[in-house]
């Protein structure tokens, strides 16, 4: 079981190391490329919602706090063992087959449905395996309980385990590392456990392309269906997360990509729909272009250099936060010197020119005829300053 269990273990890791290099503010930019451990403080910060303000503050205390992380790790992997085992006892036994087994992330649920329906999935066929620690809702699907599919002894396993995983990460990257945040191994071998005992004739569909969620798929024997959600570069230095048996592709270009840095196979390959518009009304009528700006906090500084200078020019500005960022203080803040609207999550409206990390949404945007110009264009000056 240990040795079965160090192997699950490089997923997690891998999953960790290509978080860093995925973000393209540290992989393209190089003259400003940020240490692993400044990203990952950035990073819980993100996670944990701290607000903008007091990031400089969560930063001096990650500092302080990083020197007794595998005590508070251990403590919470306690808290969670009892909390867990309690919900073991009390549920009920559940076989489940000829299903799209999903696990039960934190995606918004519109958001969610809008993924599977853009790769035409069978949304009644879906059932979303509720992860003890994860809140998301998912209303409208056929959920059940981790806990239904494994025996105690894993779970115990999946406890000891973590708390090996602690001391491992600060033995062996703890001054690289703060925050590493191991107790989340607990989840991710529970995970493990329930998709290696589910029935053989569900299929396993993700939709991640980089995390520990998307690493199980390599050791599990089961019908394997990534979607993707999220865009890679051709430079970037991953660990392959294994094969698949369908993919459905944002587009030709990321189907090379992925097939040459992400899989160790060419699966049977489909393409998601293009991005469908909305909320055109809240575009302003008065003759002037409208533009859109696609936000991620992880690129603010960039970001805020173009609102002041938009914001000021005589076009419509919209800029759309990133659905992770749920705290957008930093760009209400802005609206007192400039002119802009910020949409709401649910906001595609068709306007004349996007700017952008990146992005899924960019890309989404672009093949609906959207001109669109990312950070990473040789010519980002030229055309940014001929809007």
């Amino acid at each position: 079981m240990n040795n079965k269990l160090d192997t699950v273990l490089k997923g997690y890791l891998f999953a960790y190391l290509n978080e860093f290099n995925a973000n393209s503010e540290f992989c393209i930019d190089k003259k400003n490329r940020k240490s692993y451990k400044e990203f990952k403080i950035k990073q819980v910060a993100r996670y944990l919602n701290v607000p903008s303000k007091f990031f400089h503050f969560f930063s001096f205390f990650s500092l302080i706090l990083s020197k007794f992380e595998v005590i508070i790790y251990i403590i919470i992997l306690f808290v969670k063992f009892f909390i867990y085992t309690f919900q073991y006892v009390f549920s009920e036994r559940k076989s489940i087959s000829n299903k799209y087994i999903m696990l039960g992330l934190n995606l918004a649920n519109d958001r969610f449905v809008n993924i599977l329906k853009s790769a035409n999935i069978d949304i009644d066929n879906v059932v979303i395996v509720k992860l003890p620690s994860i809140k998301s809702d998912y209303n409208g699907f056929e959920k059940v309980n981790m806990f239904s599919g494994i025996n105690y002894s894993e779970l115990f396993y999946s406890f000891i385990y973590a708390i090996k995983v602690s001391f491992i990460m600060k033995k062996k990257y703890g001054n690289r590392d703060l925050m590493f945040r191991s107790y989340t191994s607990f989840e991710y071998f529970l995970s493990f456990f329930y998709l290696k005992r589910s029935d053989t004739s569900n299929d396993y569909y993700f939709v991640s392309l980089l995390d520990r969620w998307a690493y199980l798929s390599r050791y599990i024997k089961k019908n394997k269906c990534l979607i993707q959600h999220g865009i890679l570069y051709e430079n970037m230095k991953i660990k392959k997360i294994g094969d698949v048996d369908i993919a459905y592709y944002i587009n030709e270009k990321q189907r090379f990509i992925c097939e040459k840095s992400l899989l160790t196979n060419k699966p049977k390959a489909y393409y998601r729909s293009s991005i469908k518009f909305s909320s055109n009304n809240k575009l302003l009528n008065n003759g002037l272009k409208n533009v859109l700006l696609i936000c991620n906090k992880f690129f603010f500084e960039k970001e805020n250099k173009i609102i002041n200078d938009l914001g000021k020019r005589n076009l419509n500005l919209y800029i759309k936060p990133h659905p992770v960022d749920k705290d957008i203080t930093v760009y209400t803040n802005l609206l007192k010197e400039n002119d802009f609207m910020i949409l709401d999550q649910k906001d595609f409206p068709k306007v004349d020119f996007a700017i952008s990390y990146v992005s899924t949404l960019a890309d989404e945007y672009e093949s609906e005829g959207v001109k669109v110009l990312r950070y990473d264009d040789d010519d980002f000056d030229f055309l940014f300053n001929g809007l």
